[in-house]
């Protein structure tokens, strides 16, 4: 094992993302990591044997993370900087130096996005590394590394002999469900940034930000303390974003899900019986699927938010726990005969409805409503995003139909393996912004040509709950979706 671990000296990691100006970085990026070490190799001289430190940590492979557990990013802070660009003002003013003078210097716009993240350790973890010649090298490279990220973002660095904490991230397999994508760094990336730091000297070219590195998916490894705290699905989802088609609101979510699930059986015929039977819910004989867990389709929608206005942004699959890897490999092969392999695009036809057309989420900074985190992370409080259909027939007479509905919910999470809900608050809207409220939702029909009674809810536990959580008789199809949320009767998170 070789472990490169690094600590945060004021608490605070600041790092901009790649993606977003405006959002923190968080995992820290394996490249950003090797970044540091490749300026402090410069700065020391550039040893030649330090060099094939570098190049023999190259060679590794995909590094397994360790990072500290932290709350979400605050807001950054607007900020206006005065401009140091003496070229500019010597065009403006004729002489440079009185461009500095503070009356007339421009301000330009700047976020310095952070993420608090205390005394905890952090991580590039190599499990099966052999011991090397190289670590000692390493280990005197890594006193020089003062930050990574800003120049504020101060660090200590070092060897670590052992584990330094619980694996929280783990390289995921190309094309598959991941909770995060990073940068990171694999053999000729050395090479790379010398070139650019040459063409820099040599005022070849003006940009002074590194090429980018290659982007790997990365899944979060759920702590063993948790395995008694999920429902029927796994994370990560499996998230497509929409890329073109017309808008749909969530109260459409019914047929879109019908849409793709009917479009990925139609692939899954052709590959085997066990991936027709998890992609379509029902058993060879035609039968529904009664204890056995399939996939879930749901609609991800920008919800919960100020502002928010309930329209779909994409849609994601949910996998079930403890799924056979042979048979989920080929739900995978179904999703892959389903995506156009020259535009890498799956369309769903909806007739007359218009027509909905998605890409796998694979950016380094989606949208909230496409994370899979938003979806899955965990939390004690639990909010509709699409009603929950009851799976039992209501008595007409009964006085309390709201408090029957609570205790059936308590009951469906009770049979997915949580506990017995702490409350369930019941009301026709949902408790989060943006979402229809149940009359706005078409109805599940039985075959006798009746309907389930739908509720929005508000769920919440004396202790954490893993998503995704998908309650009640709709939840392979879209409904019974929640998201993490606030206890009911607080204003703000």
């Amino acid at each position: 094992m070789f472990s490169l671990a690094w600590q945060y000296l004021t608490g605070r990691c600041v790092a901009t993302d790649f993606a977003d100006r405006e959002l923190a970085e968080w995992p820290p990026h394996p490249d950003r990591v090797f970044q540091a070490l490749v300026a402090a190799w410069g700065e020391r001289g550039e040893n030649p044997m330090e060099r094939k430190a570098l190049e023999w940590l190259e060679s590794l492979g995909l590094p397994q993370l360790v990072v500290p557990e932290i709350q979400d990013a605050p807001n950054p802070v607007k900020v206006y900087v005065p401009v140091n660009d003496i070229e500019t003002r010597q065009k403006v003013y004729g002489d440079p130096m009185m461009g500095l003078l503070p009356e007339r210097r421009h301000k330009s716009e700047r976020f310095f996005p952070s993420i608090q993240v205390g005394e905890g350790v952090c991580a590039l973890v190599w499990p099966d590394a052999e011991s090397s010649e190289f670590r000692q090298i390493l280990s005197i490279m890594c006193r020089e590394v003062q930050r990574i990220g800003h120049s504020s973002s101060l660090v200590r660095c070092w060897i670590e002999e052992g584990l330094p904490g619980p694996v929280t991230h783990l390289p995921a397999p190309q094309a598959r469900r991941r909770d995060d994508v990073v940068r990171v760094f694999e053999q000729g990336r050395l090479q790379v940034l010398c070139e650019h730091h040459q063409a820099i000297l040599d005022k070849m070219i003006d940009d002074i930000l590194p090429p980018r590195a290659r982007q790997f998916g990365y899944v979060r490894a759920i702590p063993e303390n948790t395995e008694g705290r999920t429902g029927d699905f796994s994370s990560p989802l499996l998230v497509f974003r929409q890329v073109g088609g017309r808008r749909f609101g969530l109260s459409q979510a019914l047929d879109l899900t019908n849409a793709l699930r009917f479009a990925l059986i139609g692939q899954a015929e052709g590959i085997s019986l066990e991936a027709k039977v998890l992609v379509s819910g029902h058993a060879p004989d035609g039968a529904p699927l009664r204890d056995q867990p399939h996939l879930a389709y749901m609609p991800l929608a920008f919800v919960g938010d100020d502002h928010a206005d309930g329209h779909l942004m994409g849609m994601a699959i949910a996998f079930p726990k403890a799924l056979d890897p042979v048979v989920e490999e080929a739900a995978y092969q179904a999703i892959g005969k389903l995506i156009d392999p020259k535009t890498l695009e799956i369309r769903l036809v909806l007739g007359q409805k218009g027509e909905m057309i998605l890409q796998m989420e694979d950016r380094l900074a989606p949208a909230k409503a496409l994370r899979s985190e938003s979806w899955a992370k965990a939390s004690r409080w639990w909010a509709t995003t699409t009603p929950i259909v009851m799976d039992r027939m209501q008595n007409s007479r009964r006085s309390d139909p709201d408090g029957w509905a609570a205790d059936q919910i308590g009951k469906m999470c009770e049979r997915q393996g949580l506990p017995f809900p702490a409350q369930v608050v019941i009301r026709p809207a949902s408790f989060l912004e943006g979402v229809p409220t149940v009359r706005e939702f078409p109805p599940l029909v039985r075959k006798n040509g009746s309907t389930h009674r739908m509720v929005h809810a508000h769920i919440s536990w004396e202790s954490t709950i893993v998503g995704p959580l998908v309650l009640g008789a709709g939840r392979f199809k879209g409904y019974g979706l929640c998201k993490p949320c606030c206890g009911w009767e607080e204003t703000s998170c």
